[in-house]
């Protein structure tokens, strides 16, 4: 699983528990770009395509674990996430926006995952001519920032045995 797919599957956890368990609504949630058909009525669009910019590597090693020498290794990525609610008038989007200053939900879906999420900007309408008619469609761009944890496995060197005397160049 790569980091676009990782962020995914965090949004969509969070997306789902926010509208349709602590909501109690039974919003459709879908990735952008399938070859599907829309869900009728009103819908929520992860943009499934997540420009994520790595901003750093920082290699931490924990050696409170004596018995393996693990090095944990930390990777940044920084980027930005647009969710779309679409034939809506932003209300779940909203709802969203909400839960970004709880902290419970917050702790749950966000610090846990080692995401971090912020909106900038506002929720934009931004309603589309179809077939003629006039279709209701918000969007919502949310910063996100996410820590790639992986462990090395580089083990301890037990035992060293010296053969020669080193010397400075002077014998």
């Amino acid at each position: 699983m790569g980091v676009s797919d990782d962020i995914y599957q965090k949004l969509f956890n969070w997306i789902y528990y926010v509208l349709n368990t602590v909501g109690g609504y039974d919003v459709p949630i879908i990735e952008s770009r399938q070859n599907k058909p829309a869900p009728d009525g009103t819908y929520i669009v992860i943009d499934r395509f997540v420009g994520m910019g790595k901003i750093g590597r920082a290699t931490k090693n924990y050696p409170g674990d004596a018995s393996t020498g693990d090095t944990k290794i930390t990777t940044d990525y920084k980027g930005t996430v647009t969710i779309w609610e679409i034939e809506g008038d932003g209300d779940y989007l909203r709802e969203l926006v909400t839960t970004l200053e709880k902290v419970d939900v917050y702790s749950t879906y966000f610090v846990k995952e080692n995401i971090a999420g912020q909106v900038e900007g506002a929720i934009t309408p931004i309603p589309r001519l179809n077939n003629e008619e006039w279709t209701e469609q918000a969007m919502l761009e949310v910063n996100i920032s996410f820590a790639d944890v992986t462990t090395e496995q580089s083990g301890w060197i037990e035992e060293v045995e010296f053969i020669n005397n080193i010397s400075h160049g002077e014998e």
